[in-house]
């Protein structure tokens, strides 16, 4: 897919991408239960061109009536958000954060739980500045 974009509006975000894609997919949790996930998520990806040349692109993605039923009989529901921004020009910056849930909804049912955090900063000279990657994983 190929998106062309206007030079001449500077600092004006533009959505290239803002739809609902379908998501059907087995995940087995740390104890072994499979849950089987199905619903959408809704996807945006904005792009802005600033004055001085460099670009944005953040991409951001969300769970959207996104429910299982676990292989223990439970029904689990997905929330959280994904996204990541790359910023561009005689440096470049990303960052990626994570955030995933899958709720269990009985009484005795366990919650999964994924938080991540990733970012790196290369300067104009093309030295890696700052990086720096964060995971924490629960189920309880």
């Amino acid at each position: 897919m190929l998106y062309c974009v206007r030079l001449a509006t500077p600092a004006a975000a533009e959505v290239i991408v803002n739809e609902n894609v379908a998501y059907d997919r087995h995940v087995t949790l740390p104890d072994g239960i499979d849950v089987h996930l199905k619903g959408t998520l809704h996807e945006k990806i904005s792009l802005t061109l600033d004055e001085s040349g460099g670009f944005h692109i953040t991409n951001h993605y969300q769970p959207r009536n996104l429910k299982g039923l676990g292989s223990n009989g439970e029904t689990y529901i997905a929330n959280g958000l994904t996204r990541w921004n790359l910023n561009g020009a005689a440096g470049s910056e990303y960052t990626w954060v994570n955030r995933f849930h899958i709720v269990g909804t009985g009484e005795d049912t366990k919650t999964y739980c994924v938080s991540q955090t990733t970012h790196f900063t290369v300067n104009a000279n093309g030295d890696l500045a700052t990086s720096f990657s964060h995971i924490d994983v629960t189920y309880k």
